[in-house]
């Protein structure tokens, strides 16, 4: 999508929800965008299996018509959408701040390892101390 393409993002299509399950457990996105208008799948099955392979929540895109899945796939993980018409502008900007919010959950996970890694280990010695 040149959408994307301009703020030098690198982009993953998937035809089917299944293969953008396994695209992102193959290698983690930063973001995961979804139709709630699949037609030959569930999406909101898609939603699920997403959260379970620890991809990101999906920013999910949504006809006026699919309203009433959208509070069923927010109780599945995901955090935001766009309805359709899209406003580009609009789309961008949810983009960025999923992708903001997913780097600074990457980048707390990695803090809490490395904490975790000082307080059981010995400084000196670099070998595990009695807490471990």
């Amino acid at each position: 999508m040149a959408l994307f393409a301009s703020d030098g993002l690198v982009m993953d299509l998937a035809c089917t929800g299944t293969g953008g399950v396994h695209v992102a457990r193959a290698a983690p996105p930063d973001l995961v965008e979804l139709s709630l208008s699949l037609v030959d799948e569930d999406p909101l099955a898609i939603v699920a299996a997403l959260r379970a392979a620890d991809a990101p929540p999906p920013l999910l895109v949504i006809a006026p018509e699919d309203r009433n899945a959208l509070l069923r796939a927010f109780d599945l993980g995901a955090d935001d959408w766009v309805g359709l018409p899209l406003d580009r502008d609009q789309l961008r900007a949810r983009a960025r701040n999923q992708i903001r919010r997913k780097l600074y959950q990457d980048r707390l996970r990695a803090d809490l390892g490395a904490a975790l890694d000082l307080a059981s280990s010995d400084p000196l010695t670099g070998l595990r101390n009695q807490r471990w």
